[in-house]
C-alpha cells in the first residue's frame, strides 16, 4: 500500500519523503519500487539528494533498478553535475551492463569532456560505439569547437587500434 501511495504521488516529493517516514515509523522496509518512486520525485528540483538516496538504498540491501539509474543519470546530466552522472553510468553498468541510447546520449550532449569520457570508457572495455553515438560524440565536438578531437575520434572509431589520447 505504500509503494501505491509512492508512485501515485511520485510528482511531489515532499509526499513521498512523507510517505518514506511513515514506513519507517510502522517499521517497513522500502524496496526497489519504492526507491524508484522516490528518484522520480527527487530528479526534479530536488537532484542533489539522489546520491545519498542511492547510498541509503544499498546500505538497506535494495538493488536499485535501471530506470532509477536512468532517470538520476539524466537529471545529474542535465543539472551539469558530470561526475555524479558518470558516477551513476558506471555502477549502472557494472550491475546490469550496458545503458541504452537514451541515457548514453544525455551524458554526450552536454559536455564535450564528458563526451570524450564516455569514450574512454567505451575504449577500455573494448566496445565501439554505435553509429548515433558517434555521431552525437563528433557533432558535441564540434559545437563545442574542438575539431580536431573529433577527428581523432573519427580516427580512432576507423581503426579501432590508435590510443585515444584525453
Amino acid at each position: 500500500a505504500f509503494n501505491d501511495a509512492m508512485v501515485a504521488c511520485k510528482a511531489s516529493w515532499r509526499v513521498v519523503l512523507e510517505v518514506m517516514d511513515e514506513m519507517q515509523l510502522a517499521e517497513l522496509h522500502p524496496d526497489e519500487v519504492t526507491y524508484l518512486a522516490l528518484v522520480q520525485a527527487l530528479k526534479g528540483s530536488k537532484k542533489w539528494m539522489l546520491p545519498q538516496i542511492f547510498q541509503k538504498a544499498k546500505a538497506q540491501g535494495v538493488q536499485m533498478l535501471p530506470r532509477a539509474y536512468k532517470l538520476s543519470i539524466r537529471a545529474c546530466a542535465e543539472a551539469a553535475q558530470w561526475q555524479q552522472a558518470m558516477s551513476f553510468l558506471e555502477e549502472a553498468e557494472g550491475h546490469f551492463g550496458s545503458m541504452d541510447a537514451g541515457t548514453l546520449t544525455s551524458i554526450s550532449k552536454y559536455s564535450w569532456r564528458h563526451t570524450l569520457h564516455l569514450m574512454s570508457l567505451l575504449r577500455k572495455r573494448k566496445t565501439t560505439p554505435e553509429k548515433w553515438l558517434q555521431h552525437q560524440a563528433v557533432q558535441t565536438l564540434q559545437e563545442a569547437s574542438r575539431p580536431r578531437e573529433a577527428l581523432q575520434l573519427r580516427a580512432i572509431w576507423a581503426t579501432w587500434e590508435g590510443a585515444l589520447q584525453l
